[in-house]
């Protein structure tokens, strides 16, 4: 299930048997459950951020401050405002004629 549709609210998606076997500060990753949820479109990678290892990282050192920045000055530059209604236009002209 992809996270667009929902939330999956089946019995065998709440993996309470995985968190009991992986206990608090175990690593999830080697679990099936982790790979199957992952193939399965239910994971959301954000951007910006490093999705893979740390060894392929440290080939790149992305740094994550600077991609978020060019991703904002992206946003900006490219950013089209939507259309005022005919009615907001006459409304801020007449604020305008005010001044």
């Amino acid at each position: 299930m992809c996270i667009r549709h929902g939330i999956d609210c089946i019995e065998e998606s709440w993996l309470e048997v995985v968190i009991e076997k992986v206990g608090a500060g175990g690593s999830f990753l080697a679990q099936r459950s982790t790979s199957q949820a992952q193939r399965g479109g239910e994971w959301h990678l954000p951007s910006p951020g490093f999705q893979g290892t740390y060894e392929a990282w440290q080939q790149t050192q992305t740094d994550i401050l600077a991609e978020a920045r060019n991703k904002a000055e992206e946003a900006l530059t490219k950013h089209q405002p939507l259309p005022l209604e005919d009615e907001v236009v006459r409304g801020l002209e007449r604020l305008e004629e005010r001044l």
